[in-house]
């Protein structure tokens, strides 16, 4: 494979509840990481996704810089053209 790409269940879905919301912290859940991910063998890029009027959270924030503290990539995309164009950028189209 050229690259495994997969998404982060990262937000509270609707009707979660307290008891599923612990379990789902136990198991990894963390605040602010990246809606996608797409890994290759030479690099690990994280995509957040908002609207075109979406901002980021303090913690989605603290997570870009780390990410960009470390030498991951990082996008922050707003519209299915954006995500096009990284993904060309990348080679993955």
């Amino acid at each position: 494979h050229k690259a495994v790409y997969f998404s982060v269940p990262n937000e509270r879905p609707g009707g979660t509840n307290i008891r599923q919301m612990v379990r789902l912290k136990r198991q990894g859940l963390t605040k602010g990481v990246s809606d996608l991910w797409i890994l290759m063998p030479d690099r690990c890029i994280g995509i957040e996704l908002k609207t075109s009027k979406g901002r980021q959270s303090t913690a989605q924030k603290e997570f870009e810089s780390w990410c960009n503290l470390v030498g991951i990539e990082y996008e922050l995309v707003r519209s299915l053209e954006e995500l096009e164009i990284i993904l060309k950028k990348w080679g993955l189209s």
